[in-house]
């Protein structure tokens, strides 16, 4: 179970280092603030390892919904490093965003491939083997 910390933005933290992470997010840069992710390798680290945009900053538009009402999912996939924290800045202190639907995954969490089962022409190679072989047997015997 994942630790969360609050003020401002929030941090996870998770018990295993991650690979993949997804949320989705509601009104996410209705009032024009921005989100950002960053991620941390060991979780000790003072700096992030990587940095993701989830939103840019921008002006809304006036057809924008003041009550919000956006939907978003954003996620990642890295096969060459693992995170164990995740931290979410805000740049805007008075907007509020929603998050719901973590979703996060290990390369452990995969289970392995089943294996490849022989192939039936191989059986099927080996009938025709022991068919060829009973029919030069045969010859012999009405030598």
């Amino acid at each position: 179970m994942p630790k969360v910390k609050l003020p401002g933005g929030f941090t996870i933290t998770f018990d295993q280092a991650v690979q993949a992470f997804g949320f989705y997010g509601t009104d996410i840069g209705d009032f024009g603030g921005s989100l950002t992710l960053e991620l941390y390798v060991t979780g000790e680290e003072a700096a992030p390892s990587q940095t993701l945009t989830v939103f840019q900053a921008n002006t809304p538009t006036a057809s924008a919904d003041p009550a919000g009402g956006s939907l978003l999912f954003f996620g990642f996939f890295d096969s060459a490093k693992s995170y164990k924290k995740v931290s979410f800045v805000q740049s805007s202190a008075f907007d509020g965003f929603g998050y719901d639907d973590m979703v996060v995954a290990a390369l452990t969490d995969v289970p392995p491939p089943n294996p490849t089962p022989e192939p039936a022409g191989l059986a099927l190679l080996g009938a025709a083997f022991a068919a060829a072989a009973l029919a030069r047997r045969r010859t012999r015997r009405t030598d």
